[in-house]
């Protein structure tokens, strides 16, 4: 699996939730700042890769981001949809094709944040591992 495939995978995944309207291939904090955002937005990125003999390790950053009310009432639900959605999304992944596994390098991090839209949602980073044998060159 090379990287384009594996951002296509993980776009799949994404939008296959009921809940997510739009998946964007880069940073939340380009992709939300774009006009008519389609929420609840799916953002992943791959930060770096190393290898061995064996294996491919994508180091990545995966976000999951929805429009607060004006209020802000709805952070409660905002970060329970995020928190259930990430979890579905690396669980559908743990069973891709190509992918041997995925580990959690930190923690689930909840944020309410001003990108053109006030949001709130999660993200966290994974390294998904994928045999050297599945990899295109």
């Amino acid at each position: 699996m090379n990287l384009i495939e594996l951002y296509n995978t993980v776009g799949a995944v994404s939008l296959g939730r009921p809940n997510v309207n739009s998946y964007h291939p880069k940073s939340p904090y380009i992709a939300l700042q774009e006009r008519e955002v389609p929420y609840s937005a799916m953002c992943f990125t791959v930060e770096g890769i190393r290898e061995d003999e064996e294996y491919r390790v994508f180091e990545c950053n995966l976000y999951y981001a929805d429009r607060l009310q004006q209020d802000g009432s709805n952070w409660i639900e905002i970060q329970n949809d995020a928190y259930l959605t990430i979890a579905s999304v690396i669980h559908e992944l743990r069973e891709a094709e190509g992918i041997s596994g995925i580990e959690t390098t930190s923690q689930l991090q909840f944020f309410n944040q001003r990108l053109t839209d006030y949001c709130a949602g999660a993200w966290i980073t994974i390294e998904i591992i994928i045999p050297i044998d599945f990899c295109n060159e």
